[in-house]
């Protein structure tokens, strides 16, 4: 086994792990102390298992984001930003049809604000390495 070398992430990929360690840590929170987590948000404590299924998915789609991150793998942080900026859409879908609560927003405004973001530093990024 080599040993990874670590260089100096691109504007871009420092935009990806840190949203990837925002999705460990509140993955994480969910899968262990739902309750917690969801409190300051006037959420109820989840009855059933749905609130640490999904703590389970944040967590691990946010190694992958670390991964990508720590690898420079662009084409990922590209494919992020409208997956990311859609989630705003479909939470206020979600609430305007009364299926889900107001406080949606709030976790979609954090997707939308991370993929504005990494788009921003991929066009940085793109400037910087242009002839």
């Amino acid at each position: 086994m080599t040993p990874m070398t670590i260089k100096p992430m691109t504007a871009s990929a420092r935009t990806v792990f840190v949203f990837g360690l925002y999705l460990v840590v509140l993955g994480i929170g969910l899968l262990a102390l739902p309750a917690l987590v969801l409190a300051p948000f006037g959420l109820p404590a989840p009855m059933d298992v749905w609130a640490r299924v999904a703590g389970m998915v944040a967590a691990i789609l946010g190694v992958y984001y670390v991964l990508a991150a720590g690898h420079g793998l662009r084409a990922f942080f590209a494919w992020t930003v409208a997956s990311r900026a859609s989630v705003i859409v479909v939470f206020a879908v979600l609430v305007a049809t009364g299926l889900g609560p107001a406080v949606l927003l709030v976790f979609g405004a954090v997707d939308l604000a991370g993929a504005l973001w990494t788009w921003l530093a991929l066009k940085r990024d793109r400037a910087s390495m242009a002839p």
